[in-house]
């Protein structure tokens, strides 16, 4: 029986690559930050400060312990801010994942259907005062391939 590497598991499961892509960046984001040029007082930040700051910046939830512009230095702060990015695009990418997985279970019936019910959909607005403008009747004489209104 042969076992199938690392990086075969991963590909095969796009989830998991995505969840230790994510995991590797919170890794190295904490690394970098644990470095005494990442902070103002030069000083390392402890690791579960420096932990926790990168994983809320690549998840995007703007939790901090340490208030960020007096206690990191400008290398630090670039630390978050590029984290904040790349977290930005990892959410995006797992919200892709997300669809297309969704996508793959929905059967052939389901399918079909999908494009049928935005062809015959009607064009409402949405509003009622714009309902009874748009069912106006328009009578009178055409001027310049219009009718006027009266």
């Amino acid at each position: 029986m042969e076992q199938a590497s690392v990086g075969t598991k991963l590909s095969e499961h796009p989830a998991r690559l995505l969840t230790t892509v994510f995991m590797g960046v919170i890794g190295f984001g904490t690394l970098l930050l644990s470095l005494p040029i990442a902070t103002q007082s030069r000083v390392a930040a402890s690791p579960l400060t420096a932990l926790f700051t990168a994983t809320s910046a690549t998840c995007v939830t703007g939790l901090i312990l340490e208030d960020t512009p007096t206690y990191w230095s400008g290398f630090g702060q670039g630390v978050i801010l590029a984290l904040i990015q790349v977290g930005g695009f990892g959410i995006m990418t797992m919200t892709s994942l997300l669809v297309i997985v969704v996508a793959r279970r929905l059967g052939l019936r389901q399918r079909r259907r999908v494009p049928d019910v935005h062809r015959n959909a009607t064009h409402r607005p949405p509003f009622p005062y714009q309902c009874r403008r748009h069912r106006r009747r328009r009578t009178g004489p055409m001027i310049e391939g219009r009718q006027r209104q009266h």
